[in-house]
């Protein structure tokens, strides 16, 4: 195994939204024998720094879904943003149909009304907060979040996936109530090819980690894809490979087994 990439929320991370001190030991005694680690995540490189600080070693970050990708020294070496007419058009629907929504792009984020909490308000702390106005300027964005009770943004997801900006955007469900929207050619599964080419890591000897919807691309990329026992049906029907839950430290369990790192 030469690298190892997982998502955060759900898989990496417990409940309490932290990285145990076991996962640390045991990602840190991978890296200490050649194998890298890529974080993968629909948070912004902004939002996951504390993470790579908490590890302690060099790692590769791929944040927004795909939409960006940050080398071993944090630097961008992949981006690909939704362009600002397309923008416009998502922006557009989910105001005409009265659905939350934030904008994300570098250290900004956009919404449309500055008293209103941003729908992950986990982010919020380390953003710049930007009103969005009524005309037609809208900036580029890497990601856009919408906010609905679960069986709504199920409908919409369908729905906006059937309009004429459909070919433009991907859209993916990462949370209950929560629905990413990236630009089309952006996808972690891309990113994970990305660095394989980049860096000349073998596809099959890429071990991936997952438990959500916009975990599936990186899973059917990789050589070796793992989906934590707390996932969605949908990726245990399509991967077979188990590990425990994210409150049961699963990735620990699985690369010490896998890799004999106890």
């Amino acid at each position: 195994m030469k690298l190892i990439v997982s998502d955060l929320d759900g898989t990496l991370l417990n409940e309490k939204k932290e990285i145990t001190e076991r996962t640390k030991k045991i990602l840190r005694e991978a890296y200490s024998k050649g194998i890298d680690f890529a974080i993968a995540s629909g948070r912004s490189q902004h939002s996951i720094k504390k993470f790579q600080q908490d590890l302690g070693i060099k790692i590769f970050s791929i944040c927004n879904n795909g939409a960006n990708v940050y080398d071993k020294d944090e630097n961008l070496i992949y981006s690909n943003p939704m362009k600002s007419e397309v923008v416009k058009k998502v922006i557009t629907f989910l105001r005409e149909n009265k659905v939350n929504y934030n904008g994300f792009s570098h250290r900004n984020l956009y919404l449309d009304d500055r008293e209103k909490n941003p729908v992950l308000t986990v982010e919020s702390g380390i953003f710049d907060i930007i009103e969005l106005g009524n005309g037609d300027n809208f900036p580029e964005m890497f990601k856009i979040i919408a906010r609905q009770d679960e069986e709504a943004l199920r409908k919409l997801k369908d729905f906006v996936l059937q309009q004429e900006f459909a070919p433009e955007i991907d859209v993916t469900i990462t949370q209950p109530n929560c629905m990413d929207i990236v630009d089309k050619n952006c996808s972690k599964g891309n990113a994970i090819e990305f660095i394989s080419k980049q860096f000349n890591i073998p596809i099959d000897e890429i071990i991936a980690f997952g438990d959500g919807e916009n975990d599936y691309s990186m899973l059917a990329a990789a050589g070796h894809p793992v989906v934590m026992e707390n996932g969605m049906l949908s990726l245990k029907e399509a991967f077979p490979t188990r590990a425990l839950t994210n409150e049961e430290e699963g990735v620990a369990v699985y690369l010490e087994n896998i890799l004999n790192l106890k």
